[in-house]
């Protein structure tokens, strides 16, 4: 059986738009460098909190999409934990959909969980499909969100020009990148804050998850450093 949720609503809040949808081993933890694959068979969600990369600013000139895609991944698992469910095993075929995906859907500029410009990669099954899932239960959750740590629902200070710092309206000072992991927290959460996205990370036929993001400056809004996002989930491994 094959599934794909298809919720997307929108936010306007503060003079910021977001669309959001729906949709270890221990050693070396402080030690700098890039994430790869390997490191996902020896590091738990305990383990990345304390991962020292993990908690850098994201620079968006220079972005390490590697660990971005982790972060989601662990935070994700956090919360199925909270919730009793199972852990989900990482499949590198599902962060590959889920990424060419996130940087689909910003090249061609859409939001959606349909690709209106490439009908092999028109649906979720239809892209999980070219790296190998190509049966069993799966699902899809996609949202729009912002690369600084700004709080919807909060007035901020616009820049004077595209690509300017934003400020918070009470204090003046400027608002901050997320960090890696912070990013990967306020995601998760407008997800789990979502009824239909809440039961896709915590459904217990879904067993292995990837994810993708894809950083963006929306040029609609003053360069605000954004990204799209994307989670594939899957009952199975991918076909041999």
């Amino acid at each position: 059986m094959r599934k794909a949720f298809f919720c997307i609503f929108f936010l306007v809040v503060g003079g910021l738009a977001a669309a959001q949808s729906d949709g270890l081993q221990s050693n070396g933890l402080q030690s700098a460098g890039s994430w790869d694959d390997p490191m996902y068979e020896r590091f738990t969600f305990e383990d990345f909190a304390r991962y020292e990369p993990s908690g850098m600013e994201i620079d968006f000139t220079d972005i390490d999409y590697q660990l971005l895609n982790a972060a989601i991944f662990y935070e994700t698992n956090r919360r199925r934990s909270e919730n009793g469910k199972p852990l989900f095993f990482h499949s590198e075929a599902l962060e590959r959909a889920s990424s060419l995906h996130s940087r689909d859907m910003v090249e061609k500029g859409f939001f959606s969980h349909e690709n209106p410009y490439d009908p092999k990669k028109r649906t979720p099954w239809l892209r999980m499909s070219i790296f190998g899932i190509d049966g069993g239960y799966v699902a899809e959750n996609i949202t729009e969100a912002f690369g600084i740590r700004y709080q919807s629902g909060t007035p901020v200070i616009l820049p004077e020009g595209d690509g300017g710092d934003f400020r918070d309206y009470v204090s003046g000072e400027v608002i901050p990148p997320h960090t890696y992991r912070s990013f990967a927290e306020s995601v998760v959460e407008s997800w789990m804050q979502s009824p239909p996205h809440r039961a896709n990370i915590l459904d217990k036929q879904l067993r292995y998850l990837g994810c993708g993001a894809y950083h963006y400056k929306n040029k609609s809004f003053h360069g605000l450093d954004q990204f799209k996002v994307t989670q594939n989930f899957s009952s199975d491994l991918p076909l041999p």
